[in-house]
């Protein structure tokens, strides 16, 4: 190996080290922001009924859920969704009730260890122009939707009642027994009337970060390939250099004759 292919050896070792700490950076930057977005996760409780009794030409049976997602801190309720097979779903992003008796109604309460005790949910969704309501999701343990308690009472219901002028009902499910909840994590010692808004559209800052530690990974990446091919057409370019010198350098061949 001759001294010009060494420093080119030497040249590709550094620069391959640059690029790999530029990928380091790139990565942690990323864990990073992952690793901060699990650390604040939000926490979701999904409750789901029992099957439902029920009555009309189109009596709902399927049981329905309730899903309750709040900050990581449970001091502000995110979102909210009720859901039913053949009813469809009612959410904090469906349009509001025009009438405030129709308004959602949300209390929740939880145990020392997290796990729900108390709660009322309401929602109702409106046929627009007119005081009737369309569809209802209806579920409460041991409260009202004033606060009263209501000790040992349970009970859910989903219903849907066909547009005005009839304003029949097409189908309606309830049960007296209670159904299950489960959650993504622990909210101990909630208690309280709780209101979401419609979803808010994620913060850009948020994107350019996740985007600014993806482009360093590609960037370095793009950087250790550069400089790979750079080391291999330099490596092969002096092997060409270094032959044609050591061949022009050799004298030529005089023949003596004998």
């Amino acid at each position: 190996m001759n001294v010009h292919t060494r420093h080119l050896l030497i040249a590709a070792a550094l620069s391959g080290c640059a690029g790999i700490r530029a990928y380091l950076q790139g990565g942690l930057t990323v864990f990073f922001l992952v690793f901060s977005t699990i650390a604040s996760a939000d926490v979701k409780y999904t409750y789901t009924s029992t099957p439902l009794g029920y009555q009309g030409p189109a009596g709902f049976a399927d049981p329905f859920t309730i899903d309750l997602v709040f900050s990581n801190d449970g001091s502000e309720l995110l979102s909210w969704v009720a859901t039913h097979s053949e009813i469809g779903s009612i959410s904090n992003d469906t349009p509001p009730p025009q009438l405030p008796d129709y308004a959602p109604t949300i209390y929740f309460a939880t145990s020392p260890t997290g796990d729900p005790t108390v709660w009322f949910f309401n929602a109702y969704t409106q046929y627009s122009g007119t005081p009737y309501w369309e569809t209802l999701f209806l579920s409460l343990n041991e409260i009202n939707s004033q606060g009263v308690p209501l000790p040992g009472y349970r009970y859910d219901q989903v219903a849907h009642d066909s547009p005005p002028p009839d304003v029949q009902s097409i189908g309606f499910g309830y049960s007296y027994s209670p159904g299950t909840w489960t959650s993504t994590g622990a909210l101990a010692n909630l208690s309280g009337f709780y209101h979401a808004g419609p979803s808010p559209i994620p913060e850009p800052s948020s994107f350019l970060l996740i985007l600014a530690g993806l482009g360093a990974i590609l960037g370095s990446k793009a950087h250790l390939w550069r400089k790979a091919r750079s080391w291999r057409l330099g490596l092969a370019g002096s092997e060409r250099t270094g032959a044609s010198s050591f061949k022009a350098k050799q004298p030529p061949l005089t023949l003596h004759p004998g």
